[in-house]
């Protein structure tokens, strides 16, 4: 969970590092496909942070990482980056819009971890 933490963090310094004051338009993402591509790469860290992924030096150029799942989303770059300045500029909407990206994190890390008790249930049956 800390990781997760670390990762919001970071990604909230630098994107609010890039904030520019710029008026809604069309090229801003709504605020649920925004939450989905933001969960998408936090959970590509995190698996990029795994010490299984580390301990067999991949080298992945994050940039193409990232690029791969704003594709994956039908997104430009630009737009995202507006989308998330326009966000980061209004603090209360920004907190919002983490809080779900945490609370899908923690969903997803239930179900992991209830389908891998079962599985270890299962297996001492």
């Amino acid at each position: 969970m800390r990781v997760v933490y670390f990762l919001m963090v970071s990604f909230s310094l630098l994107f609010a590092s890039c904030s520019q004051n710029e008026k809604v338009n069309k090229d801003i993402i709504n605020k649920d496909t925004l939450i989905n591509v933001i969960v998408d790469m936090h959970l590509g860290d995190a698996i990029l942070l795994e010490p299984t992924v580390i301990s067999k030096q991949i080298v992945i150029n994050k940039q193409e990482y990232y690029s791969a799942i704003l594709k994956k989303h039908s997104i430009k770059q630009e737009d995202f980056q507006k989308s998330v300045d326009y966000y980061s500029q209004s603090p209360e909407k920004y907190e919002k819009l983490y809080e779900t990206v945490v609370e899908r994190i923690t969903q997803l890390q239930g179900v992991l971890l209830s389908k891998d008790s079962l599985n270890n249930k299962l297996q001492k049956e």
